[in-house]
């Protein structure tokens, strides 16, 4: 970084210098700031739980997330299986499974 000393143009500081000591104290202190005020910045956080609260909404959700498809060697994705709602069912769907392959 460019800067004036002694009024001339320097190029860079030795990072040697005496001033390193505060100049860095100072960065972190500010760091520190930055990160708190955006952290507990009530603006923010209005604007954050009004998107939660809408997107909640449009998209009801059971906590566990919304999830894609499941694997499978179909090129279209997965999730295509039938609805298992009983175990009866599921033993039912297993022994399908078990002998058409």
């Amino acid at each position: 970084m460019v800067f004036i000393s002694n009024n001339q143009i320097v190029e860079r500081r030795s990072p040697w210098r005496l001033s390193i000591i505060p100049e860095t104290f100072w960065w972190v202190l500010n760091q520190a700031t930055i990160f708190l005020h955006t952290l507990f910045s009530v603006p923010a956080t209005d604007s954050y739980t009004a998107k939660k609260r809408r997107s909640e909404r449009d998209f009801p959700s059971n906590g566990w997330g919304g999830g894609g498809g499941g694997g499978g060697n179909n090129p279209g994705g997965g999730g295509g299986g039938p609805r298992i709602s009983s175990m009866s069912q599921l033993k039912a769907n297993n022994a399908a499974c078990s002998t058409s392959a």
